[in-house]
């Protein structure tokens, strides 16, 4: 996959020589979609080892410095009310995902990069060289590697056969027939394994500054990003592209739906009437950004319960393939960013050899597991406090009108919340779980050699 996890873990072996990488995308180019994306300085830091400071600093719109990152607002009535700015050591980059997605893979071997090539099935099999993974794609075409990175989003393949046939020989036979299917084109025929709908659609929309400038002079969203909450709902707005564009999403969730079974498309644009009957009886200034979402997308927000492993014989799967979550610690990318640099680090190391494969996956997910599963857990609780429904730190359900009826205290119990779920990203030193990773491989080599 060629997403920002898959590009990353590229870019971080390009220099590794003695690994080829190949990359697998089913797209026929490099074309992502959505729009913002923040970057936390846990990430930042992964991103300056890697090279990429200079590039990156060029494609976003806020700097590295201390300043305000987001104001906290209740919008849910006629007069909303500002009730907490969050202001971090280190800004957050905001960029366009795509332009992210450039940067990266400008960094990688073009030639290694193989496009139109959906996977459907993956076998094992014995060679001279020892046993290799055989890679079935949806054209009929096969590639081998030595170890397979299923770096391919919420509705990976890589993901579903291995939850299908977690053994060599379960897989090799539970799949017969599969590999040679020409016609399974399309990932709605790929088992979605743990995949569920959050209950929460998301309305997305890049905004003209000018526009709204005109629309409405002075509006707080021309010189910060805002946080709107109400009850079920709520809706971020930032800079992307340096300016040139104010990325908005409006999310809303359906606590009655959560768990089932999202029949539309994932995604489909939708007239702006929709997104605008959900936030009937908000304050204008929040008016004035839907109004200017003129062709808004509808995405359904689907995620994975917990998984308790990454990783299969010479298989690991990262980012949305391994622990699709909620959106709003805006940690997604993060996460996936961090997966790649983890693995990397392992594959990269000197005692990295075919007969160590076990080892290296094995000291990736002991990481990355608990790690990612906790920036889970946290971005799903702030989610529910955003929308009023966490009953034990933010003061519990709201009336359905909205968050007029909000005290102060069960604002400042928000307040403090948003500190607390936000703060690990960043006063947490990713490059750390590289180490940690490293020290466990070597402790499971010397295990071994007793």
């Amino acid at each position: 996959g060629g997403g920002i996890g898959g590009l990353t873990l590229a870019v971080a072996l390009a220099n590794v020589h003695d690994i080829q990488v190949d990359m697998y995308e089913a797209a026929q180019q490099f074309n992502e979609i959505g729009a913002g994306v923040g970057m936390w300085f846990r990430t930042w830091k992964i991103m300056k080892t890697l090279g990429l400071k200079e590039d990156l600093t060029n494609i976003a719109v806020t700097p590295p410095d201390e300043r305000k990152i987001f104001e906290f607002r209740k919008a849910g009535e006629a007069v909303g009310q500002s009730f907490h700015d969050l202001v971090v050591p280190f800004g957050v980059l905001f960029m366009h995902r795509a332009d992210f997605q450039q940067v990266l893979a400008k960094r990688i071997n073009a030639e290694c990069t193989h496009f139109s090539r959906r996977l459907v099935n993956y076998t094992y099999r014995l060679s001279l060289r020892g046993k290799e993974i055989v890679l079935h794609f949806s054209d009929g075409s096969q590639a081998t590697c030595d170890i397979l990175v299923g770096a391919d989003g919420i509705k990976s393949a890589t993901r579903s056969v291995m939850l299908s046939c977690p053994g060599e020989d379960k897989c090799n036979a539970a799949t017969a027939g599969r590999q040679n299917s020409p016609h399974t084109d399309s990932q709605s025929e790929i088992p979605k394994g743990n995949v569920v709908w959050s209950g929460s659609v998301a309305y997305r929309h890049l905004i003209s500054p000018d526009e709204l400038s005109r629309r409405f002079p002075g509006h707080r969203a021309l010189r910060s990003p805002v946080q709107y909450v109400g009850k079920n709902k709520n809706v971020i707005v930032y800079p992307v592209s340096q300016g040139r564009a104010i990325n908005l999403v409006a999310y809303v969730y359906d606590p009655g739906q959560k768990g089932a079974l999202f029949s539309d498309p994932w995604v489909t644009p939708v007239l702006a009437a929709e997104l605008l009957a959900h936030f009937d009886g908000w304050e204008p200034e929040l008016i004035a950004l839907l109004e200017l979402a003129k062709n808004p997308s509808r995405w359904a927000v689907h995620t994975l319960q917990p998984l308790t492993s990454y990783v299969a014989p010479q298989v690991a799967f990262l980012g949305d393939a391994a622990h699709a979550m909620m959106p709003h610690l805006g940690s997604g990318g993060g996460q996936a960013v961090e997966d790649a640099y983890v693995l990397a680090a392992l594959l990269a190391h000197p005692h990295a050899t075919r007969s160590t494969i076990p080892q290296i996956l094995r000291s990736y997910d002991a990481v990355r597991v608990p790690l990612s599963q906790r920036i889970a857990t946290n971005s799903r609780l702030i989610g529910e406090a955003y929308h009023f429904n966490s009953s034990d730190e933010a003061g519990g359900d709201e009336p359905p009108s909205g968050v007029g009826q909000a005290s102060g205290d069960r604002l400042e119990s928000l307040a403090v919340m948003i500190e607390e779920k936000h703060k690990e990203l960043w006063d947490c030193d990713a490059c750390y779980q590289s180490t940690t990773a490293t020290e466990l491989f070597e402790g499971f080599l010397k295990a071994a050699a007793v």
